[in-house]
């Protein structure tokens, strides 16, 4: 559908800069693009313009990220002029911050520069999903034909995440089978504290049916406790869990898309209703026996 040139490609080359302005020199990274490659890889704009082809003077066009206007502290980015190796550009545009390299690092200050191409070290392409290994399968043989004597070195982009997505994923299934082992535990103690709470008061149980009281009331009276301790066992579990997941994101990974609130709220009202299916499985169990029943052996 699309291809696009670089002299450096997000997540695989990007280079150290020193970038001077006002008088004073910031440690960034630095990328020289082709005039489509914004465009290609869908990196926003945030403010100004980008390159366009048809300004020779965009060949001292600088556009940065968002991250080095906050750091630079300035107000009006726009037509601020900064040196880079000896030559002075001029920044036309602001471009939003993006995940650079990986979500271990945290958005670094970055400039942009055009470049031409004879100076491209990477071709981007982009198709469709269904096509993307038959072309894939073209632009090795089309190498091969072309360089005979230099290794083909193309891969696909979503490689350059595969660690942060061997670590979410080693993560998740870790937490899920911690999470699937405490409930089991938990619901085993909740029933066999359920059980003897229902055998101490078998006999008001049945006075009580006798007497003409519904069901979900007996239920109600001898298990509210612990519905309560749970309701806030729950709330409690859900707060201390987001925190306690939250720091272990923030210890991992730079860059992440955080909690919702709707995640940690589905968990509690789950925990709640797992409770309550537990207490009722053995109350609705005693219930069924006939009153008289248990009076007689009591």
């Amino acid at each position: 559908e699309k291809m696009a040139g670089a002299a450096n490609h997000l997540g695989y080359s990007l280079r150290g800069k020193d970038l001077e302005a006002r008088g004073e020199k910031y440690d960034i990274l630095y990328m020289g693009v082709g005039k489509d490659y914004l465009e290609m890889m869908d990196i926003k704009m945030a403010e100004g313009r980008s390159f366009r082809e048809e300004l020779d003077s965009d060949n001292r066009a600088m556009l940065v990220n968002e991250r080095l206007v906050q750091e630079f502290g300035w107000e009006q980015p726009l037509g601020q002029q900064v040196a880079m190796d000896s030559a002075t550009y001029t920044i036309v545009g602001i471009v939003k911050d993006f995940v650079q390299q990986s979500a271990f690092n945290p958005v670094a200050p970055l400039a942009l520069t055009r470049v031409e191409p004879e100076d491209y070290q990477f071709l981007m392409v982009r198709a469709r999903a269904e096509n993307l290994l038959a072309l894939e399968k073209e632009l090795r043989a089309e190498w091969a034909r072309l360089f005979p004597l230099k290794a083909y070195r193309g891969f696909f982009q979503d490689e350059i995440l595969a660690e942060e997505l061997l670590v979410s994923n080693n993560i998740k299934w870790m937490l899920l089978f911690q999470a699937l082992v405490a409930i089991l535990l938990s619901m085993t103690g909740l029933f066999a504290m359920v059980s003897l709470n229902v055998l101490k008061r078998l006999k008001e149980i049945a006075i009580r049916r006798i007497v003409g009281a519904q069901a979900t009331h007996i239920a109600y009276l001898i298990n509210k406790n612990y519905l309560w301790i749970f309701a806030v066992a729950a709330i409690l579990g859900a707060a201390g869990g987001a925190f306690l997941s939250w720091k272990l994101m923030d210890s991992i990974f730079a860059i992440h898309a955080g909690l919702h609130g709707g995640l940690m709220a589905g968990a509690a009202i789950g925990v709640v209703l797992l409770a309550v299916g537990t207490i009722s499985f053995k109350v609705l169990g005693v219930l069924r026996v006939n009153p008289a029943e248990i009076l007689r052996r009591e």
